[in-house]
């Protein structure tokens, strides 16, 4: 590990430890969707209205609504309609989505290609969750969606640290370690700032123990896990020693030893879906 690297991890940690380092804000927009669908007089006409103050992302959602998942060849052609189509509830899920994806943005060549992949990942995730949600749990498949998408949310201040670091260097590999070390904890932080449930809030570090046992029925973190196990996400350190077929969560969703649920029909077509949906 270069000088730089390990200076960068000292500060980092000093200001973690402090409660100092910088969090993004959830954008407003977010904030408000979530606010209207947690009321109980919280309507599709009013999400329409905030959210219509953004054409681009009103757009965006009127193309999920009408996307392959929706089941139906009406073409709807107004957001309020989109809204009811997709539901409250996942349309704040889907807004949410929408917003951070705009956070992952850098101007630093070699940043880019880390805030890609760390999205992309995270898209893939969030699609077998919300399939798995849908297909072998009673869990809601908008909340799973959410867990698989922010479960590496701790790397978006992680990389915006660095971009704004002078001795971060030119992108050698020996900062993609470092970042792996310190995005949980950070994302942890992160989702509580923006003031997601304790249960989306334990994802980020949960969802790295393989061998995570609660005893009880499955849960959000559960469906992350497997879903990573599923898509081959997790570094050759963490499974080392961990015989996948095994681990707690998997067993919690009924599966079989050697089960890989892409193959599964129900699963294979829910996640399809998922994908198409998330990349509206």
């Amino acid at each position: 590990m270069g000088c730089a690297t390990v200076q960068l991890e000292s500060r980092i940690y000093e200001q973690l430890e402090a409660g100092r380092l910088r969090l993004p804000s959830l954008p407003d927009l977010a904030l408000q969707v979530n606010e209207i669908t947690q009321s109980d007089r919280g309507s599709a006409g009013q999400v329409a209205a905030a959210v219509a103050r953004d054409p681009a992302l009103a757009a965006r959602l009127i193309q999920a609504a009408n996307s392959a998942a929706s089941g139906s060849r009406v073409k709807v052609q107004s957001l309020p309609a989109a809204i009811t189509r997709l539901g409250l509830q996942y349309t704040r899920a889907l807004v949410s989505r929408l917003v951070i994806e705009q956070m992952f943005f850098t101007r630093q060549p070699a940043l880019a290609e880390l805030m890609r992949v760390t999205w992309a990942r995270s898209v893939e995730v969030a699609a077998l969750s919300e399939a798995l949600a849908s297909y072998r749990t009673p869990l809601r498949p908008e909340i799973a969606m959410l867990a698989g998408l922010l479960h590496l949310i701790g790397m978006l201040p992680l990389i915006r640290q660095v971009e704004a670091d002078p001795d971060w260097g030119d992108g050698r590999p020996s900062l993609l370690p470092l970042l792996e070390r310190l995005h949980p904890q950070v994302g942890q932080r992160l989702l509580k700032h923006w003031g997601f449930s304790p249960q989306l809030q334990e994802v980020p570090v949960a969802s790295l123990d393989i061998m995570r046992d609660t005893r009880g029925p499955p849960d959000y973190t559960d469906l992350v896990i497997v879903s990573r196990l599923q898509l081959g996400t997790y570094s050759p350190p963490q499974l080392a020693a961990v015989d996948a077929d095994w681990a707690p969560a998997t067993t919690k969703l009924g599966l079989a030893p050697g089960s890989v649920v892409l193959e599964m029909p129900p699963v294979q077509a829910g996640y399809q879906q998922a994908m198409t949906r998330l990349r509206a």
